[in-house]
């Protein structure tokens, strides 16, 4: 049994762990007035922080170290952002997304596999739903400008997805 620790808090909680035994999840800091998603790795607990707000959770991570979850943004609002943590940012899901994402509010990300394949919820065009976001198979993984798209390459060059559902 091994206490991970917090990041300055009273509380944290893990929610997942991979192979290489990093772990993910939640911590309060100092003070506990916020909530930051955690990577712990290596006997440290790296504060990942939040897409602007005071509340931040990891909920999976792959074996790459990717983490994804959501975060509050700023402002106090209390709506969240599905995030993915990837080569030490984190990034805002709904920034990454293509063309093939118009109408979507990507609101939480609760897994992702050893091919960055992204699982989560949100809204499209308003209605609750499921999402499966698979990176461009080009570049970095993340397609050569840095975005995420979902689908099938359409192989035009430029790293897009176009919105085919893959495997």
């Amino acid at each position: 049994m091994k206490d991970l620790g917090t990041l300055g808090g009273t509380r944290s909680e893990g929610r997942a762990i991979n192979e290489d035994r990093q772990v993910t999840g939640s911590s309060t800091l100092v003070g506990d007035a916020a909530t930051h998603a955690f990577l712990y790795s290596h006997r440290t607990m790296q504060d990942l922080g939040t897409l602007g707000g005071t509340r931040s959770e990891g909920r999976a991570i792959n074996e790459r170290g990717q983490v994804v979850g959501l975060s509050t943004l700023v402002g106090g609002d209390p709506t969240t952002h599905a995030f993915v943590y990837s080569d030490g940012r984190l990034r805002d899901l709904n920034d990454l997304l293509d063309h093939s994402g118009a109408g979507w509010i990507l609101k939480e990300a609760n897994g992702v596999n050893s091919r960055g394949q992204i699982a989560g919820s949100g809204a499209h065009n308003g209605q609750q739903r499921a999402f499966l976001l698979t990176p461009s198979r080009k570049g970095n993984g993340h397609g050569n400008d840095g975005s995420e798209g979902e689908g099938k390459d359409d192989g035009k060059g430029d790293g897009k997805d176009r919105g085919e559902d893959r495997d």
